[in-house]
Protein backbone atom coordinates (compact mmCIF):
# COMPACT_ATOMS: atom_id res chain seq x y z
CA UNK A 1 0.00 0.00 0.00
CA UNK A 2 1.30 3.89 -0.71
CA UNK A 3 2.50 5.71 2.57
CA UNK A 4 2.36 9.32 2.53
CA UNK A 5 5.29 11.27 4.19
CA UNK A 6 5.28 14.50 6.07
CA UNK A 7 5.05 16.84 3.24
CA UNK A 8 1.85 14.21 1.95
CA UNK A 9 3.58 13.26 -0.80
CA UNK A 10 2.65 9.61 -1.98
CA UNK A 11 5.49 7.29 -1.59
CA UNK A 12 5.67 3.05 -2.45
CA UNK A 13 7.90 0.71 -1.69
CA UNK A 14 10.09 -0.19 -5.44
CA UNK A 15 9.40 -3.21 -6.71
CA UNK A 16 11.58 -5.28 -8.41
CA UNK A 17 13.37 -4.45 -12.75
CA UNK A 18 11.82 -6.42 -15.46
CA UNK A 19 12.51 -7.33 -18.79
CA UNK A 20 16.42 -6.01 -19.02
CA UNK A 21 16.22 -3.78 -15.98
CA UNK A 22 13.42 -1.14 -16.88
CA UNK A 23 10.47 -0.76 -14.31
CA UNK A 24 7.16 -1.86 -15.42
CA UNK A 25 4.54 1.06 -16.50
CA UNK A 26 2.34 0.74 -14.20
CA UNK A 27 4.54 0.22 -11.34
CA UNK A 28 5.85 3.09 -9.06
CA UNK A 29 9.72 2.82 -8.18
CA UNK A 30 12.21 5.17 -6.32
CA UNK A 31 14.70 7.04 -8.90
CA UNK A 32 18.17 7.30 -8.37
CA UNK A 33 17.23 10.98 -6.54
CA UNK A 34 15.64 9.51 -4.14
CA UNK A 35 12.36 10.63 -5.49
CA UNK A 36 9.05 8.52 -6.42
CA UNK A 37 8.12 8.14 -10.12
CA UNK A 38 4.79 6.87 -10.17
CA UNK A 39 2.20 4.87 -11.97
CA UNK A 40 2.53 4.89 -15.66
CA UNK A 41 4.48 8.40 -15.71
CA UNK A 42 8.41 8.67 -15.62
CA UNK A 43 10.44 6.38 -17.74
CA UNK A 44 13.42 4.05 -16.57
CA UNK A 45 15.84 6.58 -17.79
CA UNK A 46 14.83 9.75 -16.77
CA UNK A 47 16.81 9.78 -13.63
CA UNK A 48 20.10 9.59 -14.94
CA UNK A 49 19.14 12.24 -17.92
CA UNK A 50 18.01 14.27 -14.74
CA UNK A 51 21.75 13.38 -12.86
CA UNK A 52 23.45 14.14 -16.21
CA UNK A 53 21.91 17.82 -16.13
CA UNK A 54 23.11 18.87 -13.04
CA UNK A 55 26.35 17.28 -13.63
CA UNK A 56 26.64 19.32 -16.13
CA UNK A 57 25.36 18.40 -19.71
CA UNK A 58 23.92 20.88 -22.09
CA UNK A 59 20.65 22.21 -21.14
CA UNK A 60 19.05 21.22 -24.50
CA UNK A 61 18.99 17.32 -23.18
CA UNK A 62 16.09 18.53 -21.05
CA UNK A 63 14.05 18.38 -24.39
CA UNK A 64 14.88 14.99 -23.92
CA UNK A 65 13.87 14.75 -20.64
CA UNK A 66 10.17 16.34 -21.97
CA UNK A 67 10.36 14.14 -24.73
CA UNK A 68 10.77 10.84 -22.58
CA UNK A 69 8.76 12.19 -19.91
CA UNK A 70 6.20 12.13 -22.29
CA UNK A 71 6.75 9.37 -24.39
CA UNK A 72 7.25 6.96 -21.45
CA UNK A 73 4.47 8.02 -20.08
CA UNK A 74 1.15 5.30 -20.25
CA UNK A 75 -1.39 7.92 -18.44
CA UNK A 76 -0.67 11.26 -20.69
CA UNK A 77 -0.26 9.27 -23.78
CA UNK A 78 -4.13 8.14 -23.16
CA UNK A 79 -5.12 11.35 -22.08
CA UNK A 80 -4.31 12.90 -25.36
CA UNK A 81 -5.74 9.45 -27.49
CA UNK A 82 -9.10 9.96 -25.76
CA UNK A 83 -9.25 13.37 -26.62
CA UNK A 84 -8.27 12.72 -30.29
CA UNK A 85 -10.84 10.23 -30.91
CA UNK A 86 -14.19 12.53 -31.23
CA UNK A 87 -11.97 14.95 -32.96
CA UNK A 88 -13.36 13.68 -36.28
CA UNK A 89 -16.72 13.74 -35.46
CA UNK A 90 -19.50 16.19 -34.22
CA UNK A 91 -21.46 16.32 -31.25
CA UNK A 92 -25.59 16.65 -31.72
CA UNK A 93 -28.37 15.73 -29.50
CA UNK A 94 -26.32 14.30 -26.65
CA UNK A 95 -24.47 11.82 -29.19
CA UNK A 96 -21.22 11.91 -31.79
CA UNK A 97 -21.97 11.53 -35.37
CA UNK A 98 -19.75 10.95 -38.35
CA UNK A 99 -20.97 13.18 -40.56
CA UNK A 100 -20.61 16.76 -40.92
CA UNK A 101 -17.17 17.16 -39.90
CA UNK A 102 -14.54 18.27 -42.99
CA UNK A 103 -11.09 16.68 -42.26
CA UNK A 104 -10.03 20.69 -41.99
CA UNK A 105 -12.46 21.28 -38.91
CA UNK A 106 -11.03 17.95 -37.39
CA UNK A 107 -7.83 19.36 -37.75
CA UNK A 108 -8.95 22.60 -36.39
CA UNK A 109 -10.36 20.65 -33.50
CA UNK A 110 -7.19 18.89 -32.91
CA UNK A 111 -5.33 22.26 -32.90
CA UNK A 112 -7.59 23.84 -30.55
CA UNK A 113 -7.30 20.87 -27.96
CA UNK A 114 -3.49 20.83 -28.53
CA UNK A 115 -2.99 24.27 -27.62
CA UNK A 116 -5.34 24.55 -24.54
CA UNK A 117 -3.46 21.93 -23.08
CA UNK A 118 -0.31 23.26 -23.77
CA UNK A 119 -1.60 26.66 -22.14
CA UNK A 120 -3.04 24.63 -18.99
CA UNK A 121 0.49 22.64 -18.32
CA UNK A 122 2.66 25.34 -19.24
CA UNK A 123 1.31 27.66 -16.75
CA UNK A 124 0.98 25.18 -13.48
CA UNK A 125 4.29 23.45 -14.83
CA UNK A 126 6.16 27.20 -14.61
CA UNK A 127 4.56 28.18 -11.26
CA UNK A 128 5.32 24.65 -9.95
CA UNK A 129 8.97 24.59 -10.69
CA UNK A 130 9.51 27.87 -9.64
CA UNK A 131 7.79 26.93 -6.45
CA UNK A 132 4.85 29.39 -6.29
CA UNK A 133 2.57 26.38 -5.97
CA UNK A 134 3.28 23.00 -3.92
CA UNK A 135 0.72 19.95 -4.30
CA UNK A 136 1.15 16.47 -2.54
CA UNK A 137 1.96 14.07 -5.15
CA UNK A 138 -0.96 12.05 -4.23
CA UNK A 139 -3.69 13.95 -5.41
CA UNK A 140 -2.11 14.97 -8.37
CA UNK A 141 -1.29 11.50 -9.70
CA UNK A 142 -5.27 10.46 -8.84
CA UNK A 143 -6.45 13.77 -10.91
CA UNK A 144 -4.29 12.85 -13.66
CA UNK A 145 -6.27 9.65 -13.82
CA UNK A 146 -9.24 10.92 -13.14
CA UNK A 147 -8.44 13.30 -15.81
CA UNK A 148 -8.72 10.41 -18.71
CA UNK A 149 -11.77 8.52 -17.23
CA UNK A 150 -13.84 12.17 -18.08
CA UNK A 151 -11.85 12.48 -21.67
CA UNK A 152 -12.89 8.40 -22.17
CA UNK A 153 -16.51 9.47 -20.88
CA UNK A 154 -16.28 12.46 -23.19
CA UNK A 155 -15.23 9.79 -26.09
CA UNK A 156 -18.21 7.78 -25.28
CA UNK A 157 -21.18 10.10 -25.30
CA UNK A 158 -20.27 14.16 -25.55
CA UNK A 159 -20.25 16.04 -21.84
CA UNK A 160 -20.58 19.67 -23.30
CA UNK A 161 -19.66 21.04 -26.92
CA UNK A 162 -16.09 21.06 -27.19
CA UNK A 163 -15.76 19.41 -24.29
CA UNK A 164 -12.68 18.25 -25.20
CA UNK A 165 -10.76 21.86 -25.19
CA UNK A 166 -12.02 22.52 -21.78
CA UNK A 167 -11.04 19.21 -20.65
CA UNK A 168 -7.90 19.74 -22.16
CA UNK A 169 -7.25 22.80 -20.80
CA UNK A 170 -9.05 22.39 -17.21
CA UNK A 171 -6.96 18.79 -16.76
CA UNK A 172 -3.54 20.50 -18.51
CA UNK A 173 -3.50 22.38 -15.34
CA UNK A 174 -2.98 18.72 -13.17
CA UNK A 175 -0.76 17.19 -15.54
CA UNK A 176 1.51 20.10 -15.70
CA UNK A 177 1.97 19.94 -11.54
CA UNK A 178 3.28 15.91 -12.59
CA UNK A 179 5.51 17.50 -15.01
CA UNK A 180 7.19 20.02 -12.64
CA UNK A 181 7.90 16.80 -9.94
CA UNK A 182 10.83 15.89 -12.36
CA UNK A 183 11.92 19.59 -12.88
CA UNK A 184 12.06 20.01 -9.25
CA UNK A 185 14.33 17.29 -8.79
CA UNK A 186 17.22 19.52 -10.95
CA UNK A 187 18.11 21.98 -8.12
CA UNK A 188 18.11 24.46 -10.50
CA UNK A 189 18.80 28.24 -9.75
CA UNK A 190 16.23 30.73 -11.06
CA UNK A 191 18.42 31.46 -13.99
CA UNK A 192 18.82 27.84 -14.94
CA UNK A 193 14.96 27.47 -14.55
CA UNK A 194 14.05 29.08 -17.65
CA UNK A 195 15.79 27.85 -20.33
CA UNK A 196 15.19 24.30 -18.67
CA UNK A 197 11.34 24.99 -18.81
CA UNK A 198 11.66 26.16 -21.88
CA UNK A 199 13.41 22.99 -23.16
CA UNK A 200 11.64 20.43 -21.39
CA UNK A 201 8.58 22.26 -22.42
CA UNK A 202 9.54 22.11 -25.91
CA UNK A 203 10.13 18.23 -25.54
CA UNK A 204 6.40 17.79 -24.72
CA UNK A 205 5.28 19.75 -27.05
CA UNK A 206 7.27 18.02 -29.72
CA UNK A 207 6.48 14.25 -28.47
CA UNK A 208 2.32 15.51 -28.54
CA UNK A 209 2.70 16.57 -32.16
CA UNK A 210 4.11 13.07 -33.19
CA UNK A 211 1.73 11.67 -31.66
CA UNK A 212 -0.97 13.86 -33.76
CA UNK A 213 0.86 13.44 -36.65
CA UNK A 214 0.86 9.25 -36.07
CA UNK A 215 -2.84 8.62 -35.00
CA UNK A 216 -4.84 11.63 -36.69
CA UNK A 217 -4.64 10.79 -40.09
CA UNK A 218 -6.05 6.92 -39.31
CA UNK A 219 -8.27 7.99 -37.07
CA UNK A 220 -9.58 10.36 -40.28
CA UNK A 221 -9.66 7.55 -42.04
CA UNK A 222 -11.75 5.25 -39.90
CA UNK A 223 -14.57 7.82 -38.69
CA UNK A 224 -15.66 7.77 -42.55
CA UNK A 225 -16.35 4.11 -42.16
CA UNK A 226 -18.85 2.05 -40.04
CA UNK A 227 -15.97 0.32 -37.88
CA UNK A 228 -15.39 3.67 -35.97
CA UNK A 229 -18.58 3.47 -33.24
CA UNK A 230 -17.15 0.28 -32.16
CA UNK A 231 -13.52 0.87 -32.44
CA UNK A 232 -14.29 4.42 -30.45
CA UNK A 233 -16.15 2.55 -27.90
CA UNK A 234 -14.05 -0.05 -27.33
CA UNK A 235 -10.78 2.68 -27.21
CA UNK A 236 -12.80 4.85 -24.65
CA UNK A 237 -13.63 1.44 -22.28
CA UNK A 238 -10.19 0.37 -22.33
CA UNK A 239 -9.05 4.54 -21.02
CA UNK A 240 -11.89 3.99 -18.50
CA UNK A 241 -10.49 0.53 -17.48
CA UNK A 242 -6.74 2.08 -17.04
CA UNK A 243 -7.77 5.26 -15.38
CA UNK A 244 -9.81 3.37 -12.68
CA UNK A 245 -7.13 1.42 -12.39
CA UNK A 246 -4.52 3.73 -11.45
CA UNK A 247 -6.99 6.05 -9.26
CA UNK A 248 -7.69 2.95 -7.23
CA UNK A 249 -3.68 2.54 -6.56
CA UNK A 250 -2.87 6.05 -6.69
CA UNK A 251 -5.34 6.56 -4.07
CA UNK A 252 -3.71 3.83 -1.91
CA UNK A 253 -6.67 1.65 -1.57
CA UNK A 254 -5.18 -1.18 -4.04
CA UNK A 255 -1.29 -2.48 -4.39
CA UNK A 256 -0.91 -3.37 -8.43
CA UNK A 257 -2.41 -2.47 -11.58
CA UNK A 258 -3.98 -5.65 -13.19
CA UNK A 259 -3.24 -3.85 -16.15
CA UNK A 260 0.27 -3.21 -15.93
CA UNK A 261 1.71 -5.67 -18.26
CA UNK A 262 -0.89 -4.63 -21.70
CA UNK A 263 0.06 -0.91 -20.83
CA UNK A 264 3.97 -1.78 -20.68
CA UNK A 265 3.56 -3.37 -24.21
CA UNK A 266 1.29 -0.67 -25.45
CA UNK A 267 3.91 2.17 -24.22
CA UNK A 268 6.63 0.28 -25.43
CA UNK A 269 5.74 -0.14 -28.87
CA UNK A 270 3.94 2.61 -30.24
CA UNK A 271 4.69 2.70 -33.75
CA UNK A 272 3.36 -0.89 -33.78
CA UNK A 273 0.00 0.38 -32.26
CA UNK A 274 0.26 3.45 -34.57
CA UNK A 275 0.75 0.93 -37.63
CA UNK A 276 -1.80 -1.35 -35.99
CA UNK A 277 -4.63 1.31 -35.98
CA UNK A 278 -3.48 2.47 -40.00
CA UNK A 279 -4.28 -0.88 -41.12
CA UNK A 280 -7.57 -1.10 -39.77
CA UNK A 281 -8.01 2.10 -41.15
CA UNK A 282 -7.01 0.92 -44.53
CA UNK A 283 -8.67 -2.16 -44.46
CA UNK A 284 -11.96 -0.72 -43.38
CA UNK A 285 -12.22 2.02 -45.92
CA UNK A 286 -12.13 -0.78 -48.44
CA UNK A 287 -14.81 -3.03 -46.86
CA UNK A 288 -17.06 -0.50 -45.03
CA UNK A 289 -16.26 2.80 -46.69
CA UNK A 290 -19.94 4.28 -46.04
CA UNK A 291 -20.31 6.99 -43.35
CA UNK A 292 -22.14 6.17 -40.44
CA UNK A 293 -25.65 7.16 -40.42
CA UNK A 294 -26.83 10.28 -38.95
CA UNK A 295 -27.36 9.92 -35.07
CA UNK A 296 -25.37 7.00 -34.87
CA UNK A 297 -22.86 6.96 -32.07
Amino acid sequence: MGLVDPDGDLQRPAVPAQRGGQPATGAAVHDDLGGVRLPGLAGGGQAARAVGHRQGHPRAATAGLGIEHVGEGADHLLFLLMLLVPAPLVAAGGRWRAGGASARRSIVRVVHVVSAFAVGHSLTLALAAAGVIHVPSRPVETLIAFSIAVSARHALRPLVARGEVLIASGFGLVHGLAFASLIGELGLDRGSLVTTLLGFNLGIELTRLLVVALMMPSLLVLARTAVYPAFRVAVAVIGLLFSVSWMLERAGLTSSDPFEGFQTSLVGHPLLVAASIAVLAAVARGVAPQRVPAGAG
